[in-house]
C-alpha cells in the first residue's frame, strides 16, 4: 500500500513538473512576442524622432537650415477700433470696459 502512495504521488509530481515545464515554455513564447513588439515600437519612435529633426532642420531659400527657434513669428494684425466706440471716442466720451 505504501508503494502505491509513492508511486502515485511520484506520478502527480511528474505531471506537476510537466505542466510547469509546460507554463515556462508559454511563458517564454509570450516573453518572445512582447520583445519583437517591443523592438517595432522603439523603431517607430526612432523614425518619428528622425522626422522630427529633419523637419526641425528645414532648408529656406538660401539652402541655410534652419531651425524651428530660429523662425521669428509675424506679428498679430493691428486691432482695429469698432466704429462705435471710435465715434464715442472722438466725441469725448469713456467707453465702458
Amino acid at each position: 500500500m505504501l508503494e502505491a502512495a509513492e508511486e502515485s504521488v511520484g506520478e502527480s509530481m511528474m505531471v506537476t513538473n510537466v505542466e510547469l515545464a509546460r507554463e515556462v515554455d508559454e511563458q517564454r513564447q509570450r516573453n518572445q512576442l512582447l520583445e519583437e513588439a517591443l523592438e517595432e515600437v522603439k523603431q517607430k519612435l526612432d523614425a518619428v524622432a528622425e522626422a522630427a529633426k529633419k523637419r526641425d532642420e528645414e532648408e529656406d531659400g538660401n539652402g541655410k537650415k534652419v531651425a524651428e527657434e530660429d523662425i521669428v513669428p509675424k506679428p498679430d494684425p493691428i486691432l482695429q477700433e469698432e466704429p462705435f466706440l471710435k465715434a464715442i471716442k472722438a466725441l469725448g466720451g469713456k467707453a465702458l470696459e
